[in-house]
């Protein structure tokens, strides 16, 4: 794999970084439907970019140049014989991207339902995933990597495994809250109206769906990824303790920030940077499974473990 080739992946990853900062402009301003046609705007290729409009149409440039960027990439892949695992990543990548275009048409010509509007939401996390670790694994330099022994391999496997789910689940609970606008249907915090679960005189689907995402979501995954990172910062692996640490970096970011969306009274700042930032610890936490399986010998502890039991 060339150098060429990989700052290009890396160049493709931080445009779908944008474009996902993107996307949670227009639904933090509530510009979703401030152009009711798609793909372009009604009798001009370009309206004037002014108010919603700028967040929802810049929205669509920004992921028409992901598109073209997308298919660049892949062709480069087969192009330059890069190994199967980043061709069939490039695939997956090119199908994502057409599918969270077509989603995203049908969640404006249908007038932005929550249940597309968060399959749209989804989508473009698996998307921004994809893009990532596709650079991440076209880095040359990866080929030269060393790999250590370490006793905790196969537990801290099985988290880095789980923890991404977690943290996925969580990004799609908090689509559901964005996308019904349940963000502020809880007014204190921690506390829920003043109790550690809804009363029964404030119970509703809203205010469930709000206290899953931030409080019982938001522990499990707290839990979660720092349970992982306490154990990639132990590990011996540079490169581990590395994207350990800026997981548990993110994850006090996130927690700053989902506050800061009720101190504001969901001011569009905080409210946009909690998307972004969500998405970069689910990413940074996929890319320490991958590293993981790069870094260490799952096989020595068989080998050493079956020698024991002998």
């Amino acid at each position: 794999m060339s150098k060429t080739l990989y700052r290009y992946a890396v160049f493709c990853a931080f445009a779908t970084f944008c474009l996902i900062i993107a996307g949670a402009l227009v639904t933090s301003t509530g510009s979703g439907l401030s152009v009711p046609t798609w793909p372009f705007a009604p009798h001009t290729l370009l309206p004037p970019l002014v108010g919603g409009v700028l967040f929802e149409y810049g929205h669509r440039m920004i992921a028409g140049t992901v598109i073209l960027l997308t298919l660049i990439l892949v062709f480069q892949l087969f192009k330059n014989h890069a190994n199967n695992t980043l061709k069939k990543l490039g695939i997956a990548a090119l199908v994502a991207i057409f599918l969270q275009a077509l989603l995203g048409g049908i969640t404006v010509l249908t007038g932005l339902p929550p249940v597309v509007s968060i399959a749209h939401a989804g989508l473009a996390q698996i998307f921004f995933c994809i893009m990532v670790v596709l650079a991440f694994l076209a880095n040359p330099d990866l080929q030269n990597q060393e790999k250590f022994f370490w006793e905790k391999t196969k537990l801290f496997f099985f988290l880095t495994l789980l923890t991404p789910i977690v943290l996925y689940v969580q990004i799609l609970a908090g689509a559901l809250v964005r996308h019904i606008g349940a963000a502020l249907v809880i007014p204190d915090f921690p506390l829920v109206f003043g109790h550690l679960f809804p009363p029964p005189q404030n119970e509703n689907f809203p205010v469930w769906v709000n206290f899953i995402h931030t409080r019982v979501g938001a522990i499990i995954a707290f839990l979660f990824v720092v349970w992982t990172g306490h154990l990639a910062m132990r590990s011996p692996s540079k490169s581990v303790k590395k994207i350990g640490a800026i997981s548990l970096f993110l994850l006090a970011g996130q927690i700053l920030l989902g506050m800061s969306i009720l101190w504001s009274w969901r001011n569009v700042i905080p409210t946009t940077a909690h998307v972004v930032v969500g998405a970069l610890l689910f990413v940074a936490n996929v890319i320490l499974a991958v590293e993981a399986r790069l870094a260490f010998k799952i096989e020595e502890i068989s080998r050493q473990l079956e020698y024991v039991k002998e």
